[in-house]
């Protein structure tokens, strides 16, 4: 029975060495196993991180850029509508130039007609007032001949008295 027990001992501390051996093996496996899984989370966790950020920037240049295209449209819209009155604001003084210088082609027309109007009327003006003088003139010879006559009629009458 010693044999056995001897055995039994023998077997039990080999058990406990094997077990033991097995321990520090798996717990070297497994701490290295573990070191290299967190160094791999530790790096996916970097990389995610990095994504993360670059995701983010590239939200807020392409909020940047919504908001720069709404900013645009805006913009836009207020350009079409200002173009739009602009170009019926010349719409309105093309068709009003077009009434201006129909009328002043008129007015242009009429001042000439007046002009020549007002020139015969000059003309015949200084015609009728060369007439005028020329019979005032025929009025003051006639007046002196007629008071000429009358003098000399006078002069008769005086002279004979019974002859008028």
């Amino acid at each position: 029975m010693s044999f056995m027990h001897r055995n039994v001992n023998f077997g039990i501390l080999m058990t406990v060495v094997v077990l033991a051996l097995a321990i520090t093996v798996l717990g070297i496996y497994y701490t290295a196993n573990y070191s290299s899984l967190s160094n791999e989370y530790t790096r996916q966790l970097t990389s995610l991180q990095k994504v993360t950020q670059d995701l983010l920037e590239h939200k807020s240049k392409l909020n940047q850029t919504v908001k720069d295209l709404e900013t645009t449209q805006q913009d836009e819209t207020v350009l079409s509508q200002k173009y739009n009155q602009i170009k019926d604001e010349n719409t309105r003084l093309s068709s009003e130039k077009q009434t201006l210088q129909t009328e002043l082609q008129t007015r242009t027309q009429e001042l000439a007609t007046k002009t020549n109007e007002l020139t015969i009327s000059k003309a015949i003006v200084a015609e009728q007032t060369a007439q005028v003088n020329s019979l005032k003139t025929d009025v003051a010879y006639y007046k002196n001949k007629y008071n000429d006559a009358q003098d000399e009629l006078d002069a008769v009458c005086a002279a004979n008295p019974g002859a008028c």
